[in-house]
């Protein structure tokens, strides 16, 4: 059930709120949450759903719903489903009216809540999810006194859909905030940016394809373990798929930019998925020069694959 135009604006946040004012909308989602509340689970379908409405029906009734102590996101999913499931196929007036909710106070008799309560409580969710990811990354942007991208993150609506990519884990807009910490060289963020450089490279027409950050890792691994059997292992279909392009000349350069870790002794090729990385360098092929191009944005030489 959606929340009523009037009273979706006093309780949550509008779509084009930016995720630098997201921070400071009031929700106390984080403090009142399961296990405070009443468990609504353990309560039977007579007892949690009533056919007499609620009495909350304009903006003025609802401020009161930040205090109350909200189920966790599987809880709601629960009730929304045993809602729906107590729904099927009667009639308007054999419908649940409003959701029963038992107060913590003593002597304190229960309120009813309108259904919809269910879907605020998870818009709730996420809008708290959302601000525990932009919420550090604002802060580390002011401990690193930029102003500037704080001044850009004004223009970035909380709720902005990134548009599709090839690659299958393109990034939801809050994940961006990843952007703004330490962790600016993870696989995903790795990813991310090269999506947005293969697409510059195909709107200027220059014949060139960018892989995904796990490129060189499956490759490395194939060159260590796999070279007798490349031909045909199904984990190494993807790099076939890749040498097939090349050698027809469908793609003449491939490229990828791979997070590594740079430390005393030089660089270090990451082992895995998690590994720490605080650096970067590129590969491109170019099967017409039939030429491996390293590059280090700090002119150091390529890492030992012994």
């Amino acid at each position: 059930m959606n929340i009523p135009a009037g009273i979706y604006e006093v309780l949550l946040p509008q779509d084009d709120l930016n995720v630098v004012d997201l921070i400071d909308f009031t929700i106390s989602l984080g403090k009142n949450s399961a296990p405070n509340g009443p468990n609504l689970l353990a309560m039977p379908d007579s007892e949690l759903f009533s056919k007499i409405a609620s009495l909350i029906t304009s903006e003025e009734h609802v401020a009161f719903l930040h205090s109350l102590s909200f189920p966790t996101v599987m809880e709601v999913e629960i009730l929304q489903e045993r809602l729906e499931k107590v729904s099927e196929n009667k009639v308007d007036e054999e419908k649940p009216k409003s959701l029963v909710y038992p107060l913590s106070t003593t002597n304190s008799p229960n309120i009813r809540l309108p259904l919809w309560v269910l879907e605020y409580w998870r818009k709730s969710h996420r809008v708290v999810e959302h601000k525990g990811h932009w919420g550090p990354a604002i802060a580390w942007l002011k401990w690193k006194k930029s102003q500037e991208t704080i001044d850009i993150l004004r223009e970035v609506p909380w709720k902005y859909q990134t548009p599709d990519k090839e690659l299958a884990n393109a990034l939801d807009i809050s994940d961006l905030a990843l952007f703004c910490s330490e962790k600016w060289l993870g696989n995903a963020q790795m990813d991310a940016m090269s999506a947005v450089l293969n697409d510059r490279l195909i709107s200027s027409q220059i014949e060139a394809s960018v892989q995904p950050n796990n490129f060189f890792q499956k490759l490395h691994t194939a060159y260590c373990f796999s070279r007798d059997t490349y031909s045909t292992e199904i984990s190494t279909r993807f790099l076939r798929k890749i040498a097939d392009d090349l050698k027809s000349g469908a793609v003449p350069n491939t490229c990828t930019a791979l997070a590594v870790c740079f430390t005393q002794n030089g660089v270090i090729l990451p082992e895995g998925q998690q590994s720490p990385s605080n650096h970067w360098c590129a590969l491109i092929i170019d099967i017409n020069q039939c030429t491996l191009h390293y590059g280090d944005p700090m002119g150091r030489p390529p890492a030992s694959t012994t």
